[in-house]
């Protein structure tokens, strides 16, 4: 089963998207915690609401992974990668567009991958769309990557019957969860609103 990741901004959080709310949501659809990922910007780490590091563990005790996106193009604060239990960080796909042919990019891309290793952190690279810029990746010790080289924006009926026909119950109509149809650009993509409380959900290809 694949990996899944979900945006989650400030908003859903003070609107009730909380520890008790996921819970319930998983009992309903069957899907697994740990193979689920809430990603968070740098710009909601900053936000002095002791809430949002409550929330954040609550999630992290279920089992869910905790993704910072972007990481290096917003406030790149390296304590809070210590503060709140983040486990992944996502290169962002302007660092990753050139990597193949700059090398300050590619040593850029080395170095934000040697950090979170360092701290213990799952990598992801975003944007990847050529083979040479995943085996670069994959040579660099990237774990996991999105973008059109793995798959193009599709459907949410279509995702699923791809990624979970073979995971009987999980994210299919009879779970109890509505999926409709359209992603950005850069992710596949589809869509799943548990009481109209989640927003896009991507799929993680490994590069190990």
């Amino acid at each position: 089963m694949p990996r899944l990741a979900v945006n989650v901004s400030g908003r859903q959080l003070w609107g009730g998207f909380d520890g008790d709310f996921v819970r319930r949501v998983l009992d309903k659809t069957g899907f697994p915690a740990d193979r689920l990922v809430f990603e968070i910007t740098e710009s909601l780490l900053i936000d002095e609401d002791r809430r949002v590091g409550s929330i954040l563990r609550d999630f992290r005790d279920l089992g869910i992974g905790i993704a910072l996106d972007d990481f290096g193009t917003g406030y790149s604060a390296l304590g809070n990668l210590r503060r709140f239990p983040v486990t992944m960080l996502k290169i962002d796909r302007t660092f990753v567009g050139d990597i193949a042919t700059n090398s300050s990019d590619a040593h850029l891309v080395e170095a934000v991958i040697a950090l979170g290793h360092a701290l213990q952190l799952t990598v992801v690279a975003e944007g990847v769309e050529t083979p040479a810029q995943a085996q670069i990746l994959r040579n660099l010790g990237c774990e996991l990557a999105q973008g059109y080289l793995f798959a193009r924006p599709m459907p949410g009926s279509e995702f699923a019957q791809k990624y979970f026909a073979a995971t009987p119950g999980v994210l299919s109509p009879a779970s109890g969860a509505r999926r409709s149809a359209r992603a950005s650009p850069a992710r596949r993509r589809a869509q799943l609103k548990p009481n109209s409380a989640v927003g896009n959900v991507m799929a993680f290809t490994s590069l190990t």
